[in-house]
C-alpha cells in the first residue's frame, strides 16, 4: 500500500515536468533576414523603435547570426545599435508568457 502511495505521488510530482520539459524542446529558428541600424545617440527607446508600428525604412537588411563590428567602419563602433525582425509564434506557444530566449 506505502509503495503505491508513494508511486502515485511521484507520478504527480513528475508528471508536469515531463510534459514541460517537452514543450519547452519546441524551438523557432530566427536566423536569417532582419533589420539593423546603430542608434550612436541612444535615442531609439525614447523614439519607439521598439513600436510595431515604427518605420525602419532606413534600417540595413542583415543576416543574422551577426556581428556589426565586422562590418565597414563599424569596426571600433562602441555604443547602442537595434536588430529588428518579424515572426509568427505557433499557435500552441500561445498559452506561453515567456517564449524568447536570446543567445547574442
Amino acid at each position: 500500500m506505502k509503495i503505491g502511495i508513494l508511486l502515485l505521488i511521484s507520478l504527480l510530482l513528475f508528471t508536469p515536468r515531463i510534459l514541460l520539459a517537452e514543450n519547452l524542446e519546441e524551438k523557432l529558428d530566427l536566423n536569417g533576414q532582419w533589420l539593423f541600424t546603430l542608434d550612436p545617440h541612444n535615442q531609439g527607446e525614447e523614439e519607439g523603435w521598439f513600436k510595431c508600428d515604427f518605420n525602419p525604412q532606413d534600417w540595413k537588411e542583415i543576416e543574422v547570426p551577426h556581428t556589426w563590428n565586422v562590418m565597414e567602419g563599424l569596426e571600433d563602433y562602441e555604443g547602442y545599435a537595434w536588430y529588428r525582425c518579424s515572426f509568427s509564434i505557433p499557435e500552441s506557444w500561445q498559452k506561453y508568457t515567456e517564449l524568447i530566449k536570446e543567445r547574442g
